[in-house]
């Protein structure tokens, strides 16, 4: 909004100089703070473009490599040191470096508030979806080297992940996440699938058995009877496992079809009066289309 406001000035202006410059930026931060003071603006409303991703694959997916292209600058330079997926490169508007997890007063990267798993398996299938729309492996090749980096992380430790953070961070740390290990064992799947079309088949095909094998671990662990559980060692609990939405749209056929049939049954039966929890720890859902946290009950 403020770079916006910026733009304008210099257009109305019809020239920039040093002063048309001064005054322009003085003026539109003034602008700016008036807005979100007294009209309701928030940056908060801006990160909801990233939730978008969906609409912007299917109407201009260059749109997405823009996204997606500081993270990967990012990941792949001296600056991080980690073999995942950075959460992110900054607070706008500067990409200067991950501000999630960094303790300021230590100057240094805590990797207990990392999102291990859930960045890693975020931009594989990202990128596997943006290779779908695009009809081209391109992206995939292009960023091949880092790719593979975070396939063999998720292969090490996505499908059974530790006490890490996922994309429910309000709700805290959970070990043994099972949607979560969802997520990792779909991302090694998505990155065996690019891998045959660059024609690295026999590569492809060890990833590929890999989420399969693990696949039916999951099956075998997380079942509970009637559902399939929150956590590993949780019995009793359960949770919502949307995580297994990337199976269907990239049509990897990883996991059992009857998984989220026999998940959907049980929603059912937790069904609150306005919607479904999110798991058995608590009574507020998400709706990940517009990004809004709120009640079931």
């Amino acid at each position: 909004m403020y770079l916006l406001l910026l733009l304008l000035w210099f257009i109305f202006n019809g020239r920039v100089t040093l002063e048309v410059a001064l005054f322009g930026i003085v003026i539109c931060g003034w602008l700016y703070w008036f807005i979100c003071k007294y009209m309701g603006y928030s940056f908060q409303r801006e990160k909801v473009l990233v939730k978008k991703i969906p609409l912007y694959l299917k109407y201009q997916p260059k749109l997405v490599e823009g996204m997606i292209d500081p993270i990967f600058h990012y990941a792949a330079g001296d600056d991080w040191k980690f073999p995942y997926a950075p959460h992110d490169v900054g607070q706008y508007p500067l990409a200067n470096g991950q501000v999630y997890g960094y303790d300021r007063k230590t100057r240094v990267m805590q990797d207990y508030y990392q999102m291990p798993v859930e960045e890693c398996g975020n931009m594989i299938l990202c990128v596997a979806a943006l290779c779908k729309a695009e009809n081209s492996l391109e992206y995939a090749k292009k960023h091949k080297e880092v790719l593979n980096g975070w396939t063999d992380y998720l292969v090490s430790v996505g499908w059974d992940p530790e006490n890490q953070l996922c994309t429910d961070d309000f709700a805290g740390h959970l070990a043994h996440n099972c949607n979560l290990a969802v997520k990792g064992i779909l991302g090694i799947a998505a990155w065996a699938e690019l891998l045959r079309g660059l024609g690295e088949t026999e590569k492809a095909d060890s990833y590929r058995k890999t989420a399969l094998s693990l696949a039916e671990t999951w099956k075998e662990k997380a079942f509970d009877g009637d559902h399939y559980r929150l956590t590993f060692d949780g019995e009793g609990s359960w949770s919502l496992k949307y995580n297994l939405i990337w199976d269907k749209l990239l049509d990897l056929r990883i996991f059992d079809p009857k998984i989220a049939k026999t998940e959907v049954a049980y929603y059912l039966t937790r069904m609150n009066p306005y919607g479904i929890p999110l798991d058995s720890r608590c009574d507020y859902t998400k709706s990940r289309l517009g990004d809004v946290d709120g009640r079931a009950g």
